[in-house]
């Protein structure tokens, strides 16, 4: 997937893979198991692992993108909480 600047029509990056959402700013997405949080900083991903199969094919951020909702292949649906996610790995040093 190529990510362009819609206002210069500029290629600002790329990711490989599976594209599975985008947030309703545009800034964050989800591809292949893997949330981008901050379109300018593609090298800063966050996985979307737990002890489920994630389903690629079942992924929807919330209107606001505070929520990213991801279904499983055990037929779970698993709702992260954005802010809280990025919280507790900024307290234990591992943001990405």
């Amino acid at each position: 997937m190529w990510l362009r600047d819609f206002s210069t029509g500029q290629e600002i990056g790329s990711v490989s893979g599976h594209y599975e959402a985008i947030g309703p700013t545009g800034t964050q997405f989800a591809a292949d198991g893997l949330l981008y949080p901050d379109l300018n900083r593609l090298d800063r991903v966050i996985p979307l692992a737990s002890d489920w199969k994630a389903n690629k094919n079942v992924c929807a951020f919330s209107p606001d993108g505070k929520l990213l909702a991801y279904g499983t292949e055990e037929g779970a649906a698993l709702v992260a909480d954005l802010n809280e996610v990025r919280r507790r790995l900024d307290s234990l040093g591992k943001r990405r």
